[in-house]
C-alpha cells in the first residue's frame, strides 16, 4: 500500500493552519483566525470580519495536498465561522463544509460548537457522506495564562474498511511572558492512539515579523515557521514540519483581518 493511501485512511483533513504546523501541531489555544481551523471558542477576541486561506503538502507528496478557506463574522449574539476544505488525490478525495458558532460567557469561559458535512470518494468503495461535530472551551486562568479544550466526535465514525474519522480531545495552555514571547503546551488523545505531547513557542522579533517553533512526541516532529504582517490587515505565514519517520511537510497561510472598525 502506498504512503498516500495509508495516510489518508485516518479520514480527516489534517491542515490546522501554518501557525499550528510551525508549533508542533498546537491547536486548541490558538486565537484569532487560526481558531477557525481548530478551537472556534478562541475566536471571541476578534471584533471584525476575518478570514484565511491555507494549504499544506504532507511529506511533500502532491497526493496529500490540502486547501482550506475559512471566514469569521462577529454578530450581535456571538461569532459565526464557515470553513470549506479539500484534501486528497485520485484514489481518495475528502471534502468538508464546517459551520461554527462561538459565544463569550465571561473572560474565564467562551464556548463553541461546530457541525461538519464530510464527503468522501474512495475508488475501491464509492462515495459516502457523514456528519461530525466538535465542542470547544477557551478562557483565562490568569492575566497571562489561557486554556483551550476541544473535543471532536466522542465516537469514531467508520467510512469504509480501514478508513475512519477518529474522535479526539485536545487540552492546551498558553502563557504570555511578555508582549513578544508566548509559550504553548498541549496534550492530544486520539481514540485508540497514544497520547501526543506538544510544545510550541511564538516570538515577535520586530513589529511585523514573528517566528514559531515547536515539537510533538507522536511520532516525533520538529517544526519552524515565519509570519509577516503587511499593511496591518494581511498576514502571510510560511512553515514546515519535519517528521522523523516520514519527512517534511511545508505549509502556507494568508490571513485577512478587517480593521475598519478598530
Amino acid at each position: 500500500m502506498s504512503l498516500s493511501v495509508a495516510y489518508s485512511q485516518r479520514g480527516t483533513i489534517v491542515n490546522h493552519g501554518t501557525k499550528s504546523l510551525s508549533m508542533g501541531g498546537i491547536s486548541s489555544s490558538l486565537k484569532g483566525s487560526d481558531a477557525l481551523l481548530n478551537n472556534f471558542s478562541a475566536i471571541v477576541g476578534e471584533t471584525e470580519f476575518s478570514g484565511l486561506l491555507s494549504s499544506e503538502r504532507r511529506f511533500e507528496l502532491e497526493e496529500l495536498t490540502s486547501a482550506i478557506l475559512g471566514v469569521h463574522l462577529p454578530v450581535e449574539f456571538g461569532h459565526i465561522g464557515l470553513v470549506v476544505s479539500s484534501y486528497g488525490f485520485s484514489e481518495y478525495k475528502e471534502q468538508k463544509l464546517s459551520l461554527a458558532y462561538a459565544r463569550k460567557l465571561s473572560k474565564y469561559l467562551s464556548v463553541s460548537a461546530n457541525f461538519d458535512y464530510n464527503s468522501f470518494r474512495i475508488n475501491s468503495f464509492g462515495n459516502k457522506s457523514v456528519l461530525s461535530f466538535g465542542i470547544g472551551f477557551f478562557g483565562k486562568l490568569s492575566d497571562n495564562l489561557n486554556y483551550g479544550i476541544y473535543l471532536f466526535n466522542p465516537e469514531k465514525i467508520e467510512i469504509a474498511e480501514a478508513t475512519e474519522i477518529p474522535g479526539f480531545i485536545n487540552v492546551s495552555l498558553s502563557y504570555k511572558f511578555n508582549e513578544d514571547l508566548t509559550l504553548y503546551s498541549e496534550i492530544e488523545k486520539v481514540i485508540d492512539e497514544e497520547i501526543n505531547f506538544k510544545l510550541g513557542v511564538a516570538y515577535q522579533m520586530i513589529d511585523k515579523l514573528s517566528i514559531y517553533t515547536g515539537f510533538n512526541s507522536l511520532p516525533g516532529a520538529f517544526s519552524f515557521g515565519l509570519s509577516y504582517k503587511m499593511l496591518n490587515i494581511v498576514t502571510i505565514e510560511g512553515g514546515t514540519q519535519y517528521d522523523t519517520l516520514l519527512g517534511i511537510t511545508p505549509g502556507i497561510t494568508v490571513k485577512y483581518r478587517n480593521l475598519s472598525g478598530s
